[in-house]
């Protein structure tokens, strides 16, 4: 049962470590990516039940919990909208510019602040159960880089943001007025690409 379960677990770790994780030395990442490297390694197989559970729950939590859900949210907002857009698991985090003093200009600097902040409250992802590791912020990212190029003032990010967490099944009419109309008219001229290398 431990073979096949360390089986199970060497594919899911190859999955992860292809996703663009983030850099293996973010206080965050070094215990999952350090459960990788072992899964990885064909020299270790004493694995316990107990240590196999731990990395599942590691692993889980970061490509369902997180990644998973970060997409079913922008596919659920974008739903409509005629744009390509990358799974969260697709995306490379490291590539994201996020606009600073010396890149960006300032209106550039607050509304990536004002984006991540509104995405952060909103408290879409579940914090880490035990054993899940630490918290994992690249579906927030993902969400932000998503959402920084849309042509969306605070109230559609809001309206859009409370739709994709509320029911998923919402069909935009639902959200009523000029919302509704915003979010059936919007179309991005970005692609897939673009939100990849950005």
């Amino acid at each position: 049962m431990a073979d096949q379960t360390r089986e199970v677990l060497r594919q899911r770790a190859i999955r992860y470590l292809k996703s663009h994780p983030g850099s293996p030395f973010d206080d965050n990442n070094v215990q999952v990516h350090s459960y990788c490297r072992k899964l990885l390694n064909p020299s270790n197989n004493n694995f316990t039940d107990p240590e196999l559970e731990r990395m599942r729950r590691a692993l889980d939590y970061r490509l369902f919990n997180i990644m998973q859900q970060a997409t079913a949210y922008m596919t659920a907002i974008m739903r409509g909208m005629e744009m390509p857009l990358p799974r969260c698991e697709d995306w490379d985090s490291d590539s994201f510019l996020v606009p600073s003093p010396l890149t960006g200009k300032s209106a550039d600097i607050k509304k990536y602040h004002n984006t991540l902040k509104t995405i952060q409250d909103m408290k879409l992802f579940d914090d880490p159960g035990e054993d899940e590791s630490l918290p994992y912020d690249k579906g927030v990212k993902y969400m932000v880089a998503v959402v920084l190029r849309q042509d969306w003032d605070d109230e559609m990010l809001v309206a859009c943001l409370e739709y994709a967490k509320e029911d998923f099944k919402l069909k935009p009419e639902q959200l009523g007025g000029a919302l509704q109309e915003q979010l059936l008219r919007r179309r991005s001229t970005i692609d897939a690409a673009e939100i990849l290398n950005r």
